[in-house]
């Protein structure tokens, strides 16, 4: 996968268990208990995602995957799946381009849908993804999934 992300200055590299040291995971693992968990695994596993450094510190971070369907049943066929988005304060003023860049990328590549799950309590999250064209389809285990058709 090729770094579509960095004309907004973010860096594709693999995931690191050093990378857990920087404060910007902590709301991560406070959200989502198997957080740390996850993160080992897929650094294990040599996963890459789009970092963003401010200072020398963590501030954005995006990781998208290939997925083959919804655990609704809602779609069928290929999708994106925008699996980790956290912008910090100094990449956020990016956030609609982020997204839009994230959305031709999928186009590019053939993808027919993105979607991402968020919890409820995110509502700025979830209001940023709507106003770039994604739509609430379904609750799980008290997250929200929302998908853009492309």
């Amino acid at each position: 996968m090729i770094n579509f992300l960095g004309k907004f200055g973010f860096i594709k590299k693999k995931m690191s268990p050093n990378d857990l040291k920087d404060h910007f995971f902590n709301s991560f693992s406070i959200d989502y208990l198997e957080f740390k968990e996850w993160f080992l695994k897929k650094s294990i596993d040599g996963h890459e995602a789009f970092y963003f450094y401010d200072n020398g510190k963590i501030d954005g971070f995006v990781r998208i995957k290939h997925e083959s369907h919804l655990e609704t049943g809602y779609c069928t066929h290929d999708l994106l799946k925008l699996s980790s988005f956290k912008l910090g304060y100094s990449c956020r003023k990016f956030a609609d381009d982020i997204l839009q860049h994230i959305s031709n990328y999928a186009k590019e590549q053939g993808y027919k849908a993105i979607y991402v799950t968020c919890k409820e309590s995110h509502s700025n999250v979830i209001k940023k993804l709507q106003k770039n064209g994604y739509e609430i389809i379904d609750e799980i285990n008290e997250e929200f999934i929302l998908i853009k058709r492309i």
